[in-house]
C-alpha cells in the first residue's frame, strides 16, 4: 500500500463498517490520523478529548501512521 494522506482518505473509507444515518463512519484510529495530519492547536485538543473519552488501539494507531507516513503528525498531536 502506498502512504501520505490521500492513500489514508481512501483507505480509511474501506475500513469504516458502522452505518449511523446512512452514513459510514471511520475507525477512531483514521479520526486520529486525520486530525494529525490537519495539524495546530485545535486538532491537539480534539485528540486530547478522543483520548480522554475512548481508547484506540494504540498498537494499531502506530502502525498505520507510519504506514502511512504521519509518525511525526502523530507524535505531534499525542504529545503532551
Amino acid at each position: 500500500m502506498d502512504g501520505g494522506f490521500p492513500a489514508l482518505v481512501r483507505d480509511a473509507q474501506m475500513r469504516s463498517q458502522r452505518h449511523v444515518i446512512g452514513a459510514k463512519l471511520v475507525t477512531l484510529e483514521d479520526l486520529i490520523l486525520f486530525k494529525a495530519y490537519a495539524g495546530g492547536s485545535k486538532s491537539k485538543l480534539d485528540v486530547a478529548e478522543l483520548l480522554v473519552r475512548t481508547r484506540p488501539d494504540f498498537d494499531a494507531l502506530n502502525r498505520l501512521a507510519k504506514q502511512y507516513g504521519l509518525l511525526k503528525e502523530l507524535k505531534y498531536v499525542l504529545d503532551e
